[in-house]
């Protein structure tokens, strides 16, 4: 199969998943808004609700698949029972072992009694809490003992109750092979993300690298150099949108105001961008610039209503960057010339907008494009 028929799979699965949640979802709210909970009626809800539970944390791996499928991270699924229901080719190839050595047995049977990874599993599962673990030591199944780095994370069902976990891993190199295959990684991750929302919409993907350029000549600028800021700043850049992933393409296609509920799922997506990155070891602040980009310097904004320095320096950065290249290029926007974008920025510097950033932007990056 080749990339692009990889891709198209990907979106198909994705679509068919959300398709089924979201009628699986409505069967559900009617039943329990007009059966009455006796006798055969309650046991067939319970029998619906044990299929929701089995679909929810199989489309969980499924999308986990999608993004770290290409990438050297290791991928386990377990039940509420424990047994690994799930799993990616890397696992297998980590840990020594082939898919029947795993699917449908326990974790002990895979991992030892003893072994810490197998208690991290376990324990997020029982405690319901998100564990990690920077290095730990394993046997693979054939005998070798190797060190590993891996978060482990439980899943819940739409009221809450625990149904499974997910473990993510991946593995631990001394200091500097650990720094490349770190960055290997992180590339090959944002690949695969720059693919999905390529296929979600095309503007995404131009959009996002059009504000990588801009963000980084704002951050020179500012003087911020080559340092490992304007790195996460950079990455961030670029999937500083990957939360609309979530957003039903029609809802990102809809041209003028949009009614409470669209707006809201919108809204949403720096969040869900932050959630979407948590999964991945090394991106804590990448994921912070993500969460914050659409904050305002006056405290206006969203997810947290953050205000001035409080906001990362980085997402300060984006928030201008991706506002001008939108009053540039967004044909859903109203078309300004560039005298008025400028105007508009000037408009809102304080408000919207870091002045001093504002102010950089304007005399080195904007008189100069």
């Amino acid at each position: 199969m080749n990339e692009l028929e990889q891709l198209k799979k990907i979106v198909r699965d994705q679509t068919r998943m959300i398709i089924e949640k979201n009628r699986m979802l409505a069967e559900m709210e009617y039943r329990l808004k007009n059966a009455v909970l006796t006798g055969s009626r309650n046991e067939r809800l319970v029998q619906m609700q044990s299929r929701y539970d089995k679909d929810l944390i199989e489309e969980q791996a499924s999308m986990l698949k999608s993004i770290l499928g290409s990438v050297p991270c290791g991928l386990l699924l377990v039940n509420g029972q424990r047994k690994i229901i799930l799993h990616n080719d890397e696992a297998l190839e980590i840990m020594g072992l082939s898919g029947q050595d795993v699917l449908g047995r326990h974790c002990d049977a895979i991992m030892g009694e003893s072994c810490r990874q197998r208690c991290l599993l376990e324990s997020a599962v029982e405690l319901g809490e998100e564990l990690c673990c920077r290095k730990m030591t394993a046997r693979t199944g054939d005998g070798r003992e190797i060190s590993l780095s891996l978060k482990v994370t439980p899943i819940r069902n739409s009221q809450g109750r625990i149904v499974g976990g997910v473990e993510v891993f991946s593995r631990v190199t001394d200091s500097e092979d650990l720094v490349d295959a770190h960055r290997a990684q992180q590339d090959g991750i944002f690949q695969v993300f720059s693919r999905l929302m390529e296929q979600k919409d095309g503007y995404l993907v131009a959009h996002s690298q059009r504000v990588n350029e801009i963000a980084l000549h704002m951050a020179e600028a500012l003087g911020m150099g080559h340092s490992s800021a304007e790195r996460d700043l950079s990455l961030a850049c670029l999937v500083h949108d990957v939360g609309l992933l979530t957003v039903p393409t029609d809802v990102l296609s809809a041209r003028g105001t949009r009614p409470a509920r669209e707006h809201e799922a919108i809204r949403s997506h720096p969040a869900y961008g932050e959630w979407i990155l948590d999964s991945i070891e090394g991106f804590d602040h990448i994921k912070k610039i993500v969460r914050s980009h659409h904050e305002r310097f006056d405290g206006g904004g969203y997810p947290d209503g953050l205000t001035g320095e409080e906001i990362p320096m980085e997402s300060r950065i984006l928030a201008l960057a991706e506002a001008y290249d939108a009053m540039c290029h967004d044909a859903a926007a109203p078309k300004r010339s560039p005298l008025e974008i400028i105007e508009e920025i000037q408009k809102n510097s304080g408000t919207q907008f870091d002045p001093e950033i504002v102010e950089v932007f304007l005399k080195k990056v904007v008189a100069k494009r």
